[in-house]
């Protein structure tokens, strides 16, 4: 049974040409959507297996993939069938106001959570560099000074539209991946391990033995971290060309799948290797040498990138929250689409101040990054988006998925519920136990 597909709902009792506006073939939207797949979150590929051990791992990758990838083809295909090309207005098609808000505040506070989890990244990856350089490790001056470097390019529209740049970022990341997959066997990574790394002065200690463990949740919310972009699967689906869902449900899946390769191929290696050494961020497993410092200059670009073309779908969500409490009314599809000069401004100018200030207070990347995951994520992306297919089958609407398809998207549903309890719950107690 293929889920990601199916004759798609009747929001309006008419028809809508299920044809996106965009000019990006299939190849581009692919790289567009890895570079967000991936983001900041391969940082903490390793932790995963690290909570989860090396079984329950695999697994937990798998269904993490399998679960976000069909939720987001439905997603797409309900927006297509009711004319709109947003989430939130897919839900308001749906539930009415009451469903534009509620998933409008989720993207935002997902969004917003990976804004100030991407900060706390980026002065990790850049503290090395900048003692080198300037002789300074103070993250607060190192958070400061990237945000001078990165607040001009924030104010662009869409960075997706500039051609080659998530070629270029999806080169960084095979970079700085393969890369640390290779310096992981050197016995000077043993060595600084040993000597660095909690509990100091003991070696490393291979991580084949424990193949489950019971960090699960927090495990889960890594991964959701790298795999649940439903906030933005309708930018990326609005900029491919003849958007039919087929040609969207093949973006999905060469977008998805091979960064679960990616992830076993080297996030699995180094966590053999090091064991219960693994960091939350991968790259202060390493010693700091020559090499290692242009892995370290090589994914803050790319985290750099990754977060500035999020900020644009975070600073879309605020603004879709904000002004038609302002305005007082609805706002039309080109008020939506298209911000204003000022709106343009001050949207980017207070998201990226707040989560500047909030990413200066912060301090370790593990617990942001698998609560926003378990929590929000999940939320917007195992939750919403079966509960919009069950209230269709409900209504009498023809959704075109049948009895195995929505058993399906019941079992997404529950896992999603057990996530943003059980598992949040959970991730705080293994961060504060």
């Amino acid at each position: 049974m293929d889920f990601t597909s199916g004759r798609l709902i009747e929001c309006d009792g008419s028809a809508s040409p299920a044809v996106g506006r965009g000019t990006a073939g299939v190849a581009r939207s692919v790289f567009n959507f890895t570079t967000l797949v991936v983001g900041g979150g391969l940082l903490g590929w390793p932790n995963s297996f690290k909570m989860c051990g090396w079984l329950g791992g695999v697994c937990c990758l798998f269904v993490c993939c399998l679960f976000s990838e069909t939720t987001m083809c439905l997603l797409v295909n309900l927006g297509i069938k009711c004319g709109t090309f947003s989430y939130e207005e897919t839900c308001s098609a749906i539930w009415g106001r009451g469903g534009y808000y509620v998933i409008t505040i989720t993207c935002y506070l997902m969004d917003f959570g990976v804004l100030v989890t991407y900060w706390v990244a980026l002065g990790d990856l850049v503290a090395p560099l900048a003692h080198e350089a300037f002789g300074t490790s103070d993250r607060t001056r190192i958070k400061l000074g990237l945000a001078a470097i990165m607040l001009g390019p924030s104010y662009l529209r869409n960075l997706g539209k500039i051609p080659g740049w998530s070629l270029a970022n999806y080169g960084l990341i095979i970079f700085g991946s393969v890369s640390m997959l290779c310096m992981v066997f050197l016995p000077a990574t043993a060595d600084f391990a040993r000597d660095h790394i909690e509990p100091i002065g003991e070696s490393i200690s291979p991580g084949f033995g424990e193949a489950v463990k019971v960090g699960m949740w927090p495990s889960l919310g890594t991964l959701a971290f790298t795999f649940c972009n439903h906030d933005s699967v309708f930018m990326i689906f609005s900029n491919l060309k003849d958007g039919t869902w087929q040609r969207w449900a093949l973006t999905c899946k060469l977008a998805m799948w091979p960064v679960v390769l990616l992830m076993i191929l080297t996030g699995l290696p180094m966590y053999f290797v090091l064991g219960e050494k693994v960091a939350s961020d991968i790259t202060t497993s390493f010693p700091n040498t020559g090499f290692m410092l242009a892995v370290r200059g090589a994914l803050t670009v790319s985290v750099a990138m990754t977060w500035i073309y999020l900020q644009q779908v975070a600073r879309k969500y605020l603004h879709s929250l904000v002004m038609p409490l302002l305005l007082r009314r609805a706002l039309t599809p080109s008020e939506s689409y298209n911000l204003t000069v000022p709106e343009l401004l001050c949207f980017t100018t207070f998201q990226f101040s707040v989560t500047l200030v909030l990413g200066i207070s912060t301090e370790d990347l593990g617990l942001p990054m698998a609560l926003t995951g378990v929590f929000a994520m999940s939320l917007a992306a195992f939750i919403i988006p079966p509960c919009l297919l069950l209230t269709s089958v409900l209504r009498g609407d023809d959704v075109g998925y049948g009895r195995v398809a929505q058993a399906y998207f019941c079992m997404v549903l529950l896992f999603g519920l057990t996530s943003c309890t059980l598992g949040a719950e959970s991730t705080l107690s293994a961060r504060y136990d």
